[in-house]
C-alpha cells in the first residue's frame, strides 16, 4: 500500500524466515534479532519520516528516536493483542511499569509527532463507519486493479488458533473456517 506513494523507501524488521517473502516489498529489511536502530541510522543518519508500529511495547522510545524533525510515529497495534494476554491487575501493572514514558515537551522540542490508530475504537466508540467504509472501498479498488496484493503468511482453522496465539510470528495470519483442521496433536510452534 505504501508503495503507491512516489519516492518512498520502505524499511522493515522481520524474522529471517520471512525475509525471502518480504524482500520485494522493502528497500531495506532488517532481522528482528539485530539492533535495528543502528542499522537504520547507518543508512539514514538524519532520521526517517514515519514509523508504523504494530507491536508497541518496550521499543517505543527507540523507534521514536529514529524520527527526523517533523517525523511521525504511528501506533496501530499492541503485542498483547497477538499473545492473547488476559486483562487482570497483574498484567495491567506489568504493562504500566514496562511502558515507555513519552514526554509531550520532548516531542515538541524535537518536532516529532506521536499518533495512534484503533479500528475498533473508530467503529464502536467514535462511530466513524462511513469513513471506514470509504477507506475499505478505496482499498478494494486498489486490490481489484492489482495495485496492492495481500501477503498471507499462513491460514489456520478455528481449532488451530490456540497454537497460533503462541506464535511470535502471528500478525500476518488469517483465521478462517476450514472443513477439517490439520493434525495438531503433537504440533509445536517455533519462533
Amino acid at each position: 500500500l505504501v508503495k503507491q506513494i512516489p519516492n518512498v523507501k520502505m524499511i522493515g524488521t522481520a524474522s529471517v524466515a520471512k525475509h525471502e517473502k518480504l524482500q520485494p516489498y522493502y528497500s531495506q529489511l532488517i532481522s528482528s534479532t539485530m539492533d535495528y536502530v543502528t542499522e537504520i541510522k547507518k543508512e539514514n543518519p538524519l532520521g526517517i519520516t514515519v514509523v508504523l508500529d504494530c507491536r508497541s511495547g518496550e521499543d517505543t522510545s527507540k523507534s521514536i528516536s529514529l524520527l527526523q524533525p517533523l517525523g511521525r510515529y504511528i501506533v496501530y497495534g499492541s503485542s498483547n493483542f497477538v499473545t492473547g494476554e488476559k486483562k487482570n491487575l497483574f498484567s495491567f501493572a506489568k504493562s504500566w511499569i514496562q511502558m515507555d514514558r513519552i514526554s509531550p515537551l520532548k516531542l515538541l522540542e524535537e518536532n516529532k509527532t506521536l499518533g495512534g490508530f484503533s479500528l475498533k475504537q473508530m467503529i464502536f466508540r467514535q462511530r466513524y463507519s462511513k469513513l471506514i467504509f470509504d477507506a475499505w472501498t478505496a482499498l478494494n479498488q486498489l486490490l481489484n486493479e492489482k495495485k496492492i496484493e495481500p501477503i498471507v503468511d499462513s491460514e489456520w482453522s478455528f481449532e488451530e488458533t490456540e497454537i497460533e496465539k503462541k506464535s511470535e510470528e502471528a500478525g500476518t495470519s488469517e483465521m478462517k473456517p476450514k472443513e477439517e483442521p490439520a493434525k495438531v496433536a503433537n504440533a509445536t510452534v517455533s519462533s
